[in-house]
């Protein structure tokens, strides 16, 4: 008796052994797929986004908007030359008669050119807070725009962390059917030894059938994560490639403190908020200036000229100058500028709300995400501590059940917790480093 103990003992301990160094079958299903790391998802989903494309088109429409801005500060220029024929004849010099009076030469023909430069000295310095103010709307548009790749990197990461956890955990659900198969064919070997009841190879079979049924669905978990990816990455849905399985909790140094005061220097929601506040701010100082008067200098030239065009008589009595200075002053514009500086007045007070409300939210979404970045790395200790003590407990319930000092239901029930543990861990882990891309991306930390 003692002899067939000893080898249910080895049977037992061997079959621990191989179950713990057996690779799992989806790690040796991708050894000859390419590798696809976290930072190559990243840059191929920022490449294929195409909300982050909307937004740099967006962003060279403000550009072409700032050079409308610039150019209200040089001069207006327009040019004019012109032909006309008229089918009265007029007369275009006189020839002198030695004989009598001079002879006129009459012509159809007509030419005459033009330029006139308009330039503004003075409008209320409208056109350099207008300046100032799409400035501001591009550095708004700019951090509106950083805020998207911030979202598109945080939600890559999640799909790329959740490929990984979907992975791990089918690997724990494959290594538990091996342990389930291997307890269900050394309870059917102690049935048919006598020493097992028929009870306790039904409840073996109902565990190896559980655990069959749990690794096909964490398999497909698993292919719906990597479809998910793929998604977001920009790729086809249906392409596979090996996952980076180093990818490693991150650590970090973080204190409430220094977050809340790195989100408010660099989320760029809020900067975004801010810039936007001092377009407004602008825009009024812009309309107030359609309250005080406008000084403009003109120079115009022109050129007319009856006959054959010769270009020697350019400066001839035909060819005249002007230049001018005006001012002018609006004294009753039917309460346009007074309308336009309410409505400025309006949009920035909506700015000015919006920034403030935003500061407390921020703060209030930093304190939460600090706080779960707390909470996830106490739970990945807790998880490393539970792990273990499932891991000692079910060689205890091993051991005990191959002396028969144990039912089968309290190897069952090690098995469970064991399980548990191994996805508890691969959980927590998962969560840990979701809780620190959250806060980055509340802080705006820009990686990429």
């Amino acid at each position: 008796m003692s002899g067939s103990l000893f080898r249910r003992n080895i049977i037992l301990i061997l079959a621990l052994i191989l179950i713990t160094i057996a690779p799992s079958k989806i790690l040796t299903a991708q050894d000859n797929l390419p590798l696809l790391t976290l930072d190559e998802c990243v840059q191929r989903g920022l490449d294929n986004d195409p909300d982050i494309v909307r937004a740099e088109e967006n962003l060279s429409q403000i550009n072409n908007t700032l050079w409308t801005d610039y150019g209200s500060f040089l001069p207006s220029v327009r040019t004019s030359i012109g032909y006309n024929w008229s089918s009265r004849p007029t007369v275009a010099e006189y020839i002198e008669n030695p004989d009598g009076p001079p002879i006129p030469v009459y012509v159809n023909d007509s030419y005459s050119s033009s330029l006139s430069i308009d330039q503004n000295l003075f409008n209320g310095f409208s056109d350099y807070f207008s300046l100032r103010a799409s400035r501001n709307s591009k550095k708004s548009l700019e951090k509106n725009y950083e805020n998207q790749v911030l979202g598109a990197i945080y939600d890559i990461k999640t799909g790329y962390y959740e490929v990984l956890k979907t992975m791990k955990l089918a690997d724990v659900q494959e290594k538990a059917l091996e342990r389930s198969q291997e307890q269900l064919r050394i309870t059917e070997t102690r049935y048919e030894l006598g020493s097992a009841a028929l009870s306790d190879v039904l409840k073996a079979r109902v565990s190896e059938g559980e655990a069959r049924l749990a690794l096909i669905n964490a398999e497909n978990n698993y292919k719906v994560a990597i479809a998910n990816l793929n998604y977001l990455v920009g790729m086809d849905i249906e392409r596979q490639y090996r996952v980076d399985t180093t990818v490693t909790v991150q650590e970090t140094d973080y204190t409430l403190e220094n977050s809340i005061q790195t989100a408010m220097e660099q989320n760029p929601v809020l900067q975004s908020y801010k810039a936007s506040m001092d377009a407004s701010q602008n825009n009024v100082r812009a309309a107030w200036g359609g309250f005080l008067p406008n000084l403009n200098f003109n120079f115009s030239t022109s050129y007319y000229q009856v006959g054959d065009f010769e270009f020697g008589d350019i400066y001839s009595a035909n060819h005249n100058y002007r230049y001018g200075l005006s001012l002018s002053l609006n004294i009753f514009d039917r309460f346009i500028t007074k309308r336009n500086v309410s409505v400025a007045k309006a949009a920035l007070n909506t700015d000015k709300f919006n920034y403030s409300n935003f500061v407390n939210n921020l703060k209030l979404l930093v304190t939460r995400s600090y706080l779960n970045l707390e909470r996830a790395q106490l739970a990945m200790e807790v998880s490393n501590d539970k792990l273990a003590s499932a891991q000692e407990d079910y060689k205890l319930a091993q051991e005990r059940y191959s002396l028969g000092a144990a039912t089968i239901l309290d190897l069952l029930n090690a098995e469970v917790s064991l399980k548990t543990a191994e996805s508890d861990l691969i959980d927590s882990e998962y969560n840990l480093n979701l809780a620190v891309a959250d806060l980055e991306r509340a802080l705006g930390k820009m990686e990429y």
